[in-house]
């Protein structure tokens, strides 16, 4: 069944959406990263003691 809505409010409402889905986003790309970092420091001090 068609939103009753009209198309104005209903694509404002799909814009503010869209702006929350792409900060949650950005916030897990930043996050993948410093755990990729952390991971290669890690990972580079066991390496070190290895030898």
């Amino acid at each position: 069944m068609p939103d009753p809505r009209p198309l104005d409010e209903r694509l404002n409402e799909i814009a503010e959406r869209l702006a929350v889905v792409e900060g949650e986003r950005d916030e897990y790309k930043r996050q993948y990263v410093v755990l990729l970092e952390a991971y290669r420091k890690l990972e580079a001090g066991l390496t070190r003691h290895q030898r």
